[in-house]
């Protein structure tokens, strides 16, 4: 839009006053974006993706140095001939007088055997931060609609839109690599801002650390991982064991990126069983996979005993019998199902008063349906490359299956009831492989894992085909949001 008031006119000045990108820093982005990779076939022999320069080469070798560009390249056994890793995003932090800037530029790179890379970048947002006022955009047109996700038109002043959610900011992007050689007001730098910061946006991160006393605390003690859950959807979570995560800061205990989601979920555990969670001894845990593990255990037997009380009642109320019935020869075509249950009875005798079972089945009946209401619209979601297909869970008892196949908590701490998450199975024909959580506030994949806890060798494609498919959740969600209204 045309600038009309001063302030804009005033934005405008510091925009048109902004040098070009440099060959370094382009050259920094395309190296950090995009992964250098040579296409070996049987017959044809090998060829470099980034200057088309084709040779023989041997096939125990993975890895090794283009002879004719001199590029380090990793070596992959393929028929294919053309490589398009998507589009990136890159960033560049400047100053100009009292007002932080923030560059994101767009990132394209085409590579085809026997012809050099072709790459495109392009400025497409401008971000200005001035201390205690909100964020102004000098912008290219962004236009997000079910599978489009574009930028066009010149930079021009933009209104930070707010589409059907009003927490949407269309211009907060969250970009793959940033410019190491920054320039950061003082007052960011006080604060303990750091480029080194991942999977949050500068916009999340600079508003974060000037308004929220608790991130600024986060970020200079290094805890990024839960700095990401305090600015994301998890943000109740750090409020919630924010003493003990004041815990672990004084003990100098760093809960990893990788790990703060399992952290989150192991303290949900022994606040259930009612441990100290101001203790180092319970919220420091030295090995925190192997005691996620065995809580997952003793919870997986908890949920097993009150899955198979659900699966009596169901059995006493189809047959018409007694609280107590007696199974003889009325349960011929259910013999393992009997097996199960009576093996268990005494268990769930002991564990559960007959006022608990009934409270406890009316609870799952209800989460049941509510569950079944949220994932009818994404029943027939699914994702395919290769032979990796991606599904959602469609029941209780899918969740139940797939953390019985996992080793994880999946169903124990009840993901099935976050009405903020949807929750996919990634699959090899038909062995579960991966467990996947996107989040249906910002549409960011917040989890990705398989047996214990632990990525599979599968890992980066399932993210890569979440996220690509990601404008087709956001359809889906969408239109379940119109439907229900």
């Amino acid at each position: 839009m045309k600038a009309r008031t001063k302030a804009q006119r005033l934005l405008l000045e510091y925009s048109d006053s902004l040098g070009e990108i440099t060959k370094d820093q382009v050259k920094y982005a395309f190296d950090k974006c995009f992964t250098k990779t040579g296409y070996r076939t049987k017959t044809k022999g090998t060829g470099c993706l980034e200057c088309g320069h084709v040779w023989q080469l041997s096939a125990e070798i993975t890895a090794c140095k283009c002879p004719n560009c001199k590029a380090k390249i990793t070596i992959e056994d393929t028929t294919k001939k053309k490589s398009d890793q998507g589009k990136k995003y890159f960033s560049v932090l400047e100053t100009s007088g009292d007002m932080q800037i923030v560059r994101i530029y767009e990132l394209q790179k085409w590579c085809e055997v026997g012809h050099k890379a072709r790459i495109h970048i392009w400025e497409v947002v401008q971000q200005f931060f001035r201390p205690g006022e909100m964020m102004q955009v000098v912008a290219r047109c962004r236009t997000t609609s079910f599978n489009i996700d574009s930028f066009g038109g010149q930079l021009e002043c933009r209104k930070i839109h707010h589409t059907y959610r009003s927490d949407f900011n269309k211009y907060d992007i969250w970009t793959d690599v940033t410019y190491p050689k920054i320039e950061v007001l003082p007052i960011y730098e006080r604060n303990g801002y750091s480029p080194l910061v991942e999977g949050i946006s500068h916009y999340l991160t600079m508003q974060a650390i000037l308004r929220d006393c608790k991130a600024e605390t986060l970020l200079k003690s290094n805890q990024i991982g839960l700095l990401a859950c305090r600015v994301g959807n998890r943000s109740h979570k750090v409020e919630e064991y924010w003493n003990s995560i004041k815990i672990c800061i004084r003990n100098k205990y760093n809960v990893g990126d990788e790990e703060v989601i399992t952290w989150l979920d192991y303290l949900d555990m022994i606040a259930k069983d009612k441990k100290d969670l101001h203790s180092p001894k319970w919220v420091c845990p030295p090995n925190l996979k192997e005691i996620h593990a065995k809580k997952v255990a003793k919870k997986q037997m908890e949920a097993e005993l009150g899955h198979l009380w659900y699966k009596y009642c169901d059995l006493v109320r189809y047959f018409n019998e007694p609280t107590e019935p007696t199974f003889k020869g009325k349960l011929i075509s259910l013999k393992l199902e009997v097996k199960r249950l009576t093996a268990s009875k005494r268990e769930i005798e002991r564990r559960l008063t007959i006022e608990r079972k009934e409270q406890a089945a009316m609870k799952v009946r209800e989460v049941e349906q509510q569950f079944m209401d949220r994932i009818a619209s994404y029943k027939d979601l699914a994702f395919k490359k290769g032979n990796i297909t991606i599904v959602a869970l469609r029941s209780i008892d899918d969740f139940f299956e797939e953390s019985q196949a996992l080793k994880h908590c999946v169903f124990s701490n009840e993901y099935y009831a976050k009405k903020d998450s949807l929750i996919l199975s990634a699959r090899i024909k038909d062995e579960r492989i991966e467990t996947i959580e996107v989040s249906l506030t910002d549409f960011k994949v917040i989890q990705s894992r398989g047996k214990y806890n632990s990525p599979s060798a599968h890992n980066s494609d399932i993210v890569a085909l979440i996220k690509k498919n990601l404008p087709a959740i956001r359809k889906v969600y969408k239109e379940s949001r119109r439907v229900a209204a």
